[in-house]
Order: structure tokens, then C-alpha cells, then sequence
């Protein structure tokens, strides 16, 4: 039998998500990276579980969802390399 205590010890993806606020693809990412331990108490495919101690860990991991991307070339901002025949005059 669990008591209230176990079952609090452990966050389902979604329920991890809210409170880190990250979003559930970046939890699952993260997983499959091993950034997160996470559990499958009933076997692969099943649902995902992961301890509440990832919660004070999540600080360490880079928040910001465009720090996982490359930064973005804005429309002024040439590429290196010669002039398309069609855009010289």
C-alpha cells in the first residue's frame, strides 16, 4: 500500500512541466537525453514518472527555449559568400 508520502515523491510529465515551466515536449526531450532520471513503473511505454528532487535541478538546465536554437538572422543581415546573379545589377 502507498502512503501519501510516496506519492507525492514522484511528478508525472505534465504535472512537471506546470511546475517547472517547461513544456512537456522539453521534459520528454529531456529524458530521452538523460538531463532527467525519470521512472516507468509499469514498463517501457507506459507513463513517465520523475522525482520532485528534478525540480531543484531544473534550475541548472537552460530554461529558455531559445538557447536550445541557434540565434535567428534578422532580414538585414547578409550571408557571406558572392551575390546571387538575379540580385546584382
Amino acid at each position: 500500500m502507498e502512503t501519501s508520502d510516496n506519492k507525492t515523491q514522484f511528478l508525472t510529465v505534465k504535472q512537471f512541466s506546470q511546475i517547472s515551466g517547461l513544456s512537456e515536449t522539453t521534459v520528454r526531450r529531456r529524458v530521452k537525453d538523460q538531463q532527467i532520471d525519470a521512472w516507468q513503473p509499469g514498463g517501457a511505454g507506459t507513463r513517465l514518472l520523475i522525482s520532485r528532487k528534478y525540480l531543484q535541478g531544473v534550475c541548472d538546465l537552460p530554461l529558455n527555449p531559445s538557447a536550445d536554437t541557434p540565434a535567428r538572422r534578422s532580414q538585414n543581415d547578409q550571408i557571406p559568400g558572392p551575390k546571387p546573379k538575379w540580385k546584382q545589377s
